[in-house]
């Protein structure tokens, strides 16, 4: 849980502080490397929010398994209603791949658009 919140909090922060670094960069600093330090650093703390989303996966495909292993043992022994349970579960499951996809995305983008603004 705690892994989810610091990636929710550093998810939100992602441009504030990409603004706050260009701004300090092209308008008070210029040629300092006052606004690239900050958007290093963001970088790097967001770099460890998607090892962290990625750490997080396997335990989630854990929860997953062991919910339909508890339904079992506390007497859900439809085939129809396992089935569903395994399409919804699946389904949860899924949704922390997509975010951590979504996170990486976002992250290689950021390193793409430091590349072109780094390049001189």
């Amino acid at each position: 849980q705690t892994v989810v919140k610091v990636s929710n909090f550093v998810s939100k922060l992602l441009l504030p502080m990409i603004l706050i670094g260009l701004l300090l960069e092209l308008l008070l600093f210029v040629g300092s490397g006052v606004g690239n330090i900050i958007i290093y650093v963001y970088v790097g703390i967001y770099s460890i929010a998607v090892i962290a989303n990625l750490v997080t996966l396997p335990v989630e495909y854990n929860a997953s398994s062991r919910a339909k292993k508890l339904l079992v043992a506390l007497g859900a022994d439809s085939t129809a209603d396992m089935q569903a349970t395994d399409k919804v579960l699946n389904a949860a499951a899924m949704t922390y791949v997509a975010s951590l996809l979504v996170s990486l995305a976002y992250l290689l983008r950021l390193l793409y658009i430091l590349r072109i603004f780094n390049r001189d």
